[in-house]
């Protein structure tokens, strides 16, 4: 069962920024990788960094741990063992990212969830189990079985078939974040973010310009 725990925090999102520059830098070939990338209005973060992320210890959590990433470009394969319902499963698929909404007030992703495999490893029965256990769930169409969830997460706005839809702003850690909901308004107004995925070992965050071009200093009053 989903539980806010579960939600990273805007700090551990701060965390993974501090340990990607640290891998970084220790890397010139992965510099040089992210600097190619940032030529293009891209921002890549190597992989080996948010896996090395998610072992630390602050992040373990008995509702979701054995977190694995994998690269299957444009797909971010991700793999997990959870505890839904009282029952402990290994799950894994590919999330693709179809499209991006950033907005002042709304942080939407649009993914497809492809080559969804589920196991069960042992806890209590429950439907869930007997249901995986009987080949009864239809594991091509996640979004179907998550609307018919008890509570399905708040962050969840939409799910049907193989997509789902994220508002990323439903989590109250985004949402209520002075310094993020300050510098928001003037990033989108610049640039904004149209895509995610994967490229070799990094996960790459695609953005492009729009509004007028940024100036540091005011223009110059004509005489």
């Amino acid at each position: 069962m989903y539980t806010a725990a579960m939600a990273l925090s805007f700090h551990d999102v701060q965390d993974v920024l501090r340990t990607s520059g640290r891998f970084v830098f220790r890397r010139p070939a992965v510099l040089a990788m992210i600097a190619k990338q940032a030529l293009d209005g891209r921002v890549a973060v190597p992989l080996d960094a948010l896996r090395w992320f998610l072992r630390q210890p602050h992040l373990k959590r008995p509702e979701l741990n054995e977190i694995t990433l994998e690269s299957r470009p444009p797909a971010l394969v991700f793999g997990a063992t959870l505890s839904a319902m009282g029952t402990r499963l290994r799950v894994a698929a590919a999330l693709e990212v179809q499209e991006v909404e950033l907005r002042p007030e709304l942080f939407h992703l649009s993914l497809r969830i492809k080559d969804l495999a589920a196991s069960v490893l042992g806890g209590k029965d429950s439907a869930v189990s007997a249901l995986l256990r009987a080949g009864a769930l239809d594991l091509t169409r996640p979004g179907d079985f998550l609307r018919f969830l008890p509570t399905m997460p708040a962050v969840i706005i939409e799910a049907s078939g193989d997509r789902i839809v994220l508002d990323l702003f439903k989590l109250e850690s985004l949402r209520k974040h002075a310094i993020l909901q300050l510098m928001l308004p003037l990033v989108v107004s610049r640039v904004t973010m149209t895509g995610i995925f994967t490229e070799g070992e990094y996960l790459v965050f695609d953005f492009a310009k729009v509004g007028p071009k940024f100036r540091w200093l005011p223009r110059r009053a004509s005489a």
